[in-house]
């Protein structure tokens, strides 16, 4: 069994809780499995958690990362507050026992003009034996991300069906969260994506229903996450736009962000009532509330 300690049975059903309201929780359970071996380490495992045994845990991670280390403390105590709901008495660590290290990254809004940079930039990459169309199936993934604010792996995930021609949208299909959406495109996308899929077609590459829209180098599958990343990042350095052999600077993920905040910017501009359109940018983004 993956859980023994005698807090075993409560971690099951408050990852099986976690589950029930969308979320994946495989990170957490592997937290939660450590923390039950860890609790069996003790010649008596104790039945009820404490502030001792708390910062004994967090002695294992003394010498990892500081974000890190507080992933392991955070999800030790969103446990102990499930606790507390079946029992007023259960411990709940103060935060001050494992403080925050931030966010890794500061996210960065691209210029309109640098947008602009990076779509004529991913057309003059250079095609490979085995991705004849590299430059093409980035240049549509950046107007994709820039245009609908998807994130890369819904986009990477994306099949032939998934395509609507006739109502002009994408099916992104159980994504982050298990949520399924539909996405509108302008009609100026839906333009660029047809072209692609016809330049697709005279590549040679399969044309059948569930056949990835970006097929990557190995057939039969679309490109990684960390290939697509790995090109978009050594071409924001070669336009000067990342710091070389550093993890700060703007990142794929960021035109996400460009996309949000851009809308926000031309609803401002337009004179509509913002707050009022905050739930349809939230849905459209396939987020799972407008916080």
């Amino acid at each position: 069994p993956r859980f023994v300690s005698p807090l075993g049975h409560h971690m099951q059903r408050f990852i099986a809780l976690s589950r029930s309201q969308g979320k994946i929780y495989r990170a957490e359970e592997y937290i939660l499995c450590r923390f039950d071996r860890f609790l069996m380490s003790y010649p008596e495992p104790p039945g009820k958690l404490s502030e001792p045994i708390v910062s004994k845990w967090l002695g294992i991670f003394s010498k990892s990362r500081p974000e890190h280390r507080y992933k392991n403390f955070k999800v030790i105590r969103v446990f102990c507050r499930y606790l507390r709901r079946l029992n007023p008495q259960a411990y709940v660590p103060d935060t001050r026992l494992c403080s925050s290290p931030g966010p890794p990254f500061i996210p960065y809004i691209y210029s309109r003009a640098e947008v602009v940079t990076l779509i004529k930039a991913a057309r003059k990459l250079k095609p490979t034996v085995r991705s004849p169309l590299r430059p093409q199936i980035l240049h549509i993934i950046i107007l994709l991300l820039y245009t609908t604010g998807m994130r890369l792996g819904e986009a990477l995930n994306l099949q032939i069906r998934d395509i609507d021609s006739k109502e002009q949208a994408l099916c992104i299909r159980e994504t982050k969260f298990f949520k399924s959406r539909i996405v509108p495109l302008s009609s100026s996308m839906m333009t660029e994506l047809e072209a692609y899929l016809q330049l697709r077609a005279q590549s040679g590459m399969p044309t059948h229903s569930k056949s990835p829209i970006f097929q990557g180098p190995c057939r039969g599958k679309p490109y990684s996450i960390s290939t697509i990343q790995g090109l978009f990042r050594g071409m924001l350095r070669d336009l000067g736009l990342k710091p070389a052999g550093c993890r700060s600077g703007p990142r794929s993920h960021d035109l996400r962000a460009t996309f949000a905040v851009h809308r926000l910017e031309e609803w401002y501009r337009k004179g509509e009532d913002v707050p009022s359109k905050l739930g349809l940018l939230s849905v459209y983004l396939g987020h799972i509330g407008i916080a």
